[in-house]
């Protein structure tokens, strides 16, 4: 019996050495106290709810490191686990929002080329703080027939006559990061690849390849198109669920560099 409660003692003061008592104040950007603020250990089950005074005490295990206070309609905040702690609420709107979680996002992308033809694809990622990104464009609107102006032999080639228009397309494909800069604004960065197939329209109204820049490079009218790497960076604005971003990409050419703008809109969910 003697055994029992002295082991029964025992636990009670590991127990009790392993917790740890905060207090604080939970007040608004004015300074005011704020009655009914939840206020819990991070990583904890534990939490209380602040006094008419907006004070508030809090016993919670020794591991703990920071404690949250949050309000409906203000932001939450933590601050480290230290008794005597000021903790202050903010109004919560959509521009200085925190995000509770990581999120993804999916949208949809236009480029506006140098040249003169647009692409459109799609723009998907993940992030919270910190995030990646993917995306890709492809010209789908140029008309294509089976002739390959390139490959067909110097006689042939001779005989197609030109009527002088011309349509270039730019597809591309990368990815890179993407992080939150403290507010709805977000800034991406990355690298990839894109290529340029040139196409000649005919005097028979088909439009034919040129070339497509897979191992070699065209010059034409002072342009040189071939398959390089390019690197992006642009800002995404959010809106509740709702994004717009823009940015530029620079390909790095063999003799100079090519650059694009693009704009895309979409959701996170």
């Amino acid at each position: 019996m003697k055994i029992k409660l002295f082991l029964l003692l025992l636990a009670t003061c590991i127990t009790t050495s392993a917790q740890k008592t905060v207090t604080g104040t939970v007040v608004d950007k004015y300074g005011n106290p704020i009655y009914g603020a939840r206020v819990e250990g991070v990583g904890s089950s534990r939490y209380t709810f602040t006094n008419m005074d907006g004070t508030y005490e809090l016993e919670i295990p020794n591991g703990v490191k920071r404690i949250k206070a949050e309000y409906a309609g203000m932001n939450y905040n933590t601050v480290k686990a230290w008794s005597d702690n000021t903790i202050k609420l903010k109004p919560q709107t959509w521009w200085n929002k925190k995000p509770e979680r990581g999120q993804w996002f999916v949208g949809l992308q236009m480029h506006i080329p140098e040249y003169n033809e647009t692409s459109f694809g799609i723009m998907a990622g993940y992030v919270k703080y910190f995030g990646f990104y993917v995306r890709g464009v492809y010209e789908f609107g140029s008309k294509k027939t089976e002739d390959d102006y390139w490959t067909e032999g110097d006689a042939e080639r001779e005989n197609i006559l030109l009527t002088g228009a011309t349509k270039t397309i730019h597809n591309s494909v990368g990815g890179g990061a993407i992080v939150r800069i403290g507010s709805p604004l977000y800034l991406y960065f990355g690298m990839g690849w894109l290529w340029h197939k040139y196409t000649v329209e005919c005097t028979d109204n088909k439009w034919r390849d040129y070339g497509d820049g897979y191992g070699y490079g065209l010059t034409f009218d002072g342009f040189h198109f071939q398959n390089s790497m390019y690197a992006e960076l642009g800002l995404m604005l959010r809106y509740k669920k709702m994004f717009v971003n823009g940015g530029l990409q620079v390909s790095f050419l063999e003799n100079d560099l090519g650059m694009y703008s693009h704009v895309g809109i979409g959701m996170f969910f």
